[in-house]
């Protein structure tokens, strides 16, 4: 049972996180499995917690770490390393 004042904001915050945050994102997800194969989709993931702490910086003021800039740079490597036209290549005379 909620206690407290519920008011029209915390109502639309709730409707916008559940609709555009959850939904948008769930769709665009689907949508990259549906045109691109799922073991190049899954290196995307890693990037929620980045994209969340951006979010986060920009509408509640969070400030960033030493960690946060040093675990992206990671991350994006991680990811360019994935997708590079040698590891492709490296991936499909795997396959042959």
């Amino acid at each position: 049972m909620l206690r407290g004042h519920v008011d029209q904001l915390l109502v639309a915050g709730t409707l916008f996180m559940g609709l555009f945050s959850t939904a948008l994102g769930h769709l665009a997800w689907n949508r990259s499995l549906a045109t691109a194969e799922a073991s190049f989709c899954s290196m995307f993931y890693a990037l929620q917690p980045m994209v969340s702490a951006l979010i986060g910086a920009i509408f509640l003021g969070h400030e960033f770490g030493p960690r946060f800039f040093s675990g992206g740079a990671l991350i994006v490597a991680g990811i360019l390393i994935g997708t590079s036209k040698r590891a492709s290549a490296a991936v499909s005379v795997g396959r042959a």
